[in-house]
């Protein structure tokens, strides 16, 4: 309903994917939002940490519940997950399943988040 009042669509893969972007973002836990990652020079992995950021697709195991299920490299805090989310047509998201990859990550530049604003942090030498 609050998607329809503000002309917010979500017909076609291209706004579904938009909107789950932007819905992650603004989502925030106690240790800030659901940042889904395009870019792996964004982070700083742990030296025994190697592979490439999944872009975000979509599922080729539509469940049939959901709009559209997507598969997502996401950055919470400072651990990396793989995750699987439902959309439903009113624009509730379900995060459906994640997994861990990597722990101790660090983004770049980095940054703290206070509600939806983000600050960036001065650097600092990653050892």
């Amino acid at each position: 309903m609050h998607n329809a009042l503000h002309g917010i669509t979500l017909l076609d893969t291209e706004a579904q994917s938009a909107y789950l972007r932007f819905f992650c973002y603004f989502v925030h836990g106690e240790m800030g939002p659901f940042e889904i990652l395009t870019d792996s020079t964004l982070l700083h992995l742990p030296d025994d940490t190697a592979f490439k950021i999944a872009p975000l697709t979509t599922d080729p195991e539509h469940d049939g519940d959901h709009l559209m299920c997507f598969r997502a490299t996401v950055l919470y805090a400072d651990t990396l997950f793989s995750c699987r989310f439902g959309l439903h047509a009113s624009g509730v998201v379900e995060m459906l399943d994640d997994t861990e990859l990597a722990s101790d990550v660090q983004r770049r530049p980095r940054i703290r988040f206070l509600g939806t604003g983000r600050f960036r942090l001065e650097e600092e030498a990653v050892t």
